[in-house]
C-alpha cells in the first residue's frame, strides 16, 4: 500500500502537499534520522565526493575496470562498499563529482521522513510500504521560505539530486546485523549486493487530487531489515531541524562544513551511547568529512583557509547550540603566528566534541553501573 500519490496537480498544490507536510513534520525542532553503518556510509561517501573527489585522500577510488567505489569499514572487519548505478564509468565518476551538501540534505530529510513518526511503523521492516514524497517534503524539511520561479527552480535542483541518491548502491559484506531470518542478532556479519539507500516501488499511485505531482514512491531499501526491523533493532537519533536549515551553498561562510560535521558527529555520538565526549584527532575528521588533500594539492594559503573555515564552522555549531567542540590547536597556533611550518601539527591537534543534550547523557558500562 503506498501512502498519497502523484496525479499531475497544479504546480500550485505542491507547496500544499499534505503527505509531504506530514512527512516532513518536526517536534520541538528535532526529527528521527536512521543511525546505522549503510547511513553513516552514505554520509561519508557524499561528503568525500564533489569537485575535490579527484584530489581528496581517502576517498573515492577507481577499481580496475575504472568504476568509482567508496569503501566504509568496521572495526570488526566488515565492511560496505558504495557504488552507482551507471550506464559507463564516465557517468558514475560525473555522479560522483556533483555530490554536494545539498546532496547531504535531500538523503537526511528523506530518511528522516520515511523514519517519521507518521510513517515509521508502515516504512521499517518487515512492510517496508511506500510513501509518496518528493522535492516539497526537502523544501519543508529545509524551511525554504521562496516562491515562484525561484522556488520552482530549487525544487528542480532537489528533484535532480534525488534521482542521483536513487541511484547509489551498496554491497554490504560480513557486518555485523540483526539477521531476520534467525531473528537475532548476528555477530559474524551479514553480506548483502545491491543494496539501495532508498528505492523507487514500482506502484501506481492512488487517486489522491490533494498530494502534489512532484511525489515518487518512495520505500527504505533492504538495509532496513537489518537495522530498521520492528522484530529487531530500531536504530534512530534524534537529529535537529536547525542542521537542515544551515545554507548547504558552499560559498556561503563556513555553514555548508558546519552542517557536515554535525550531521556525521551526531551519528557517531548517538550510536556511541556509552561516550560522554568523542576526542578525535583532526586529520581524521577532515578525511572523513572529505575536506583533507593529497600534500600536493593545497599550496599554503589554501591550508590556512582551511583551517580558518573549520575553526568559524565549529564556532557556529556551539553558538547556534547545536553541538559543542574544543580544539587543541595551540601548539599549531604558535607556530603559525611566526610564519613557521604549522600544518601538519595542526592535523595532529585533537578535537573534542561534548555529546549534546538532544541525545541524553551517556550510558554506563556494566561495571560502570556495579560500581567497579
Amino acid at each position: 500500500m503506498a501512502f498519497g500519490g502523484g496525479n499531475g496537480s497544479p504546480a500550485s498544490r505542491d507547496w500544499r502537499c499534505p503527505t509531504c507536510k506530514l512527512a516532513a513534520r518536526v517536534r520541538a525542532g528535532i526529527v528521527s534520522l536512521p543511525n546505522n553503518p549503510l547511513v553513516v556510509a552514505t554520509v561519508q561517501a557524499i561528503c568525500a565526493g564533489g569537485v575535490n573527489t579527484d584530489t581528496s585522500e581517502g576517498g573515492w577510488r577507481r577499481s580496475r575496470e575504472g568504476a568509482p567505489y567508496f569503501e566504509f569499514w568496521s572495526g570488526s572487519g566488515g565492511r560496505i562498499r558504495v557504488t552507482l548505478d551507471c550506464r559507463t564509468h564516465e557517468d558514475a565518476w560525473r555522479e560522483v563529482s556533483a555530490f554536494s551538501t545539498l546532496t547531504l540534505d535531500v538523503a537526511t530529510s528523506i530518511l528522516a521522513a520515511l523514519a517519521s513518526d507518521a510513517f515509521r511503523s508502515a516504512a521499517c521492516a518487515p512492510r517496508r510500504e511506500s510513501i509518496w514524497l518528493g522535492a516539497p517534503a526537502v523544501l519543508h524539511a529545509k524551511g525554504y521560505g521562496r516562491f515562484g520561479e525561484e522556488r520552482r527552480q530549487f525544487a528542480d535542483n532537489v528533484d535532480a539530486e534525488l534521482m542521483r541518491l536513487l541511484r547509489l548502491r551498496f554491497e554490504i559484506v560480513n557486518y555485523p546485523a540483526y539477521d531476520p531470518s534467525t531473528r537475532s542478532w548476528n555477530r559474524v556479519g551479514i553480506s548483502r549486493r545491491n543494496v539501495a539507500l532508498f528505492e523507487r516501488a514500482g506502484e501506481s499511485a492512488p487517486p489522491d487530487m490533494y498530494d502534489c505531482g512532484r511525489s515518487l514512491p518512495l520505500r527504505l531499501g533492504a538495509w532496513s531489515e537489518h537495522w530498521l526491523n520492528a522484530a529487531g533493532p530500531m536504530w534512530t537519533s534524534p537529529f535537529p531541524q536547525s542542521i537542515l536549515l544551515l545554507d548547504h551553498r558552499d560559498n556561503r561562510g563556513a555553514d555548508a562544513l558546519a552542517k557536515r560535521i554535525a550531521t556525521l558527529l551526531l551519528l557517531n555520538l548517538g550510536a556511541s551511547r556509552r561516550a560522554p565526549e568523542m576526542r578525535m584527532e583532526l586529520r581524521v575528521l577532515l578525511r572523513r568529512l572529505g575536506e583533507l588533500r593529497r600534500p600536493s594539492a593545497d599550496p599554503l594559503n589554501q591550508v590556512g583557509r582551511l583551517a580558518d573555515r573549520v575553526e568559524e564552522a565549529l564556532l557556529r555549531l556551539g553558538e547556534r547550540g547545536i553541538l559543542r567542540a574544543h580544539m587543541y590547536t595551540e601548539n599549531a597556533a604558535a607556530l603559525r603566528a611566526v610564519g613557521r611550518r604549522w600544518f601538519e601539527r595542526w592535523l595532529e591537534s585533537d578535537v573534542v566534541f561534548q555529546r549534546p543534550a538532544i541525545l541524553g547523557g551517556a550510558v554506563p558500562d556494566e561495571d560502570d553501573r556495579l560500581g567497579l
